[in-house]
């Protein structure tokens, strides 16, 4: 079967996913990030520094384990970017086989207002306090911007290639997320954003309002419409390939109690949901942290509309708890690190046979470092669940 064949197969599926329905065979879902990397036999170093190995890295993760939707696609890190910037913020430690990120704020707390009052200007003259050395000259932001034009068309090529070669699902595409998410992980940094929660409410509260009117509203139409910017070369007026039209990731939310999350982060995701209803859409939702605590948001939303892929939540009271929301996940990397293979496609055959309908098997946590998976348990548990028919 060819690649368009497989993708019209597999988008067929993903429909009776979103719409609670029956599938043959439960759908496979991949949340593999550098772990693939290493699992491909390069160190971290030698793949990211390489676009050509990044595409071994996908195709041999494809070929070694079959899923039929990905998560990444060795897009995380641009790491030859952020190198020519000077500014130190990515660090690729082969040792520890791990990517650090400096948690390296763009806004002191008293910025608040210069962004409400003038976001471009507080873009050109505070956003390099993250990513570039102080005294960066043009000559060297030219040479940065250009290699990030080649680091984007690789991303589009290994999009490509899942796609059209194999006929493969994406999960993300366009992110009209909560604006609080900039706040939370570069504007002021986790902790930083969370004190404001309760020390600066009334600024972090104007500048949301703003990022919302200007960035997150018309993302979320063009998203919607498929005439939003994607990468450089990318073809976003079409949906082909992709889960759903917009994506939207929570994080920031994990700070939050039920009373900040209602007044701060909840009234910039309920216009997308809105709309993605009133269009017939669908969306996908990356939930990381713990998600069930928020369930009475989403109790009321018709099922066929959201597939939320959850981290810390139990999924069988997620089905419970929200039988109108399909799943992604469920699938523990502390079983796949750790346990053997039999127990691991016991554990996948409870998910399968409990969840049951709109269920997409996959890993719960996003799959970096060497310990979190071994390849013999993630082939097992994928060989099983291709093959197994509920």
């Amino acid at each position: 079967m060819d690649g368009k064949q497989l993708l019209k197969e597999r988008s067929e599926m993903l429909n009776n996913v979103f719409a609670l329905k029956h599938n043959k065979r439960v759908m496979l879902g991949s949340n593999s990030y550098t772990w693939s990397i290493l699992d491909a036999g390069y160190r971290l170093n030698e793949a990211e520094f390489d676009y050509d190995k990044l595409e071994k890295v996908t195709r041999l993760h494809h070929e070694r384990y079959g899923f039929d939707i990905y998560t990444d696609v060795q897009n995380r890190n641009p790491v030859r970017v952020t190198a020519l910037m000077g500014g130190g913020f990515t660090r690729v430690d082969d040792v520890t086989e791990s990517v650090w990120c400096e948690d390296r704020c763009i806004m002191q707390d008293d910025e608040y207002m210069e962004f409400v009052e003038d976001p471009k200007k507080f873009y050109y003259t505070k956003l390099f306090r993250r990513y570039c050395k102080p005294d960066i000259t043009i000559g060297e932001l030219k040479v940065a911007v250009r290699e990030f034009n080649l680091w984007a068309a690789g991303n589009v090529a290994r999009n490509a290639i899942l796609v059209n070669e194999y006929g493969c699902l994406l999960y993300f595409r366009i992110f009209p997320q909560c604006p609080y998410e900039d706040v939370f992980q570069e504007y002021r940094g986790i902790k930083g954003a969370a004190m404001d929660l309760r020390r600066r409410k009334k600024e972090l509260k104007a500048l949301l309002d703003k990022k919302y009117e200007l960035e997150t509203y018309p993302t979320m139409l063009g998203g919607l419409e498929g005439t939003a910017g994607g990468y450089a070369g990318a073809d976003t007026s079409v949906f082909e390939g992709y889960v759903a039209p917009i994506t939207l990731a929570f994080l920031g939310h994990t700070a939050m109690n039920h009373k900040q999350f209602e007044e701060l982060y909840w009234p910039y995701i309920k216009p997308t949901l809105d709309e993605v209803q009133k269009r017939g859409a669908r969306v996908y939702i990356h939930m990381e942290g713990d998600g069930l605590r928020l369930a009475d948001f989403f109790e009321d939303i018709p099922k066929g509309y959201i597939l939320m892929h959850i981290e810390q939540d139990d999924p069988f009271e997620f089905r419970r708890r929200l039988p109108n929301i399909a799943i992604a996940g469920g699938m523990k990397t502390t079983l796949l690190g750790e346990k053997t293979q039999e127990e691991c496609v016991a554990y996948a055959k409870k998910l399968i046979d409990e969840i049951g309908d709109g269920f997409v098997l996959d890993q719960d946590k996003m799959m970096s470092f060497r310990t979190d998976c071994k390849g013999e348990n993630l082939k097992a548990v994928n060989d099983f669940a291709r093959s197994y028919e509920f």
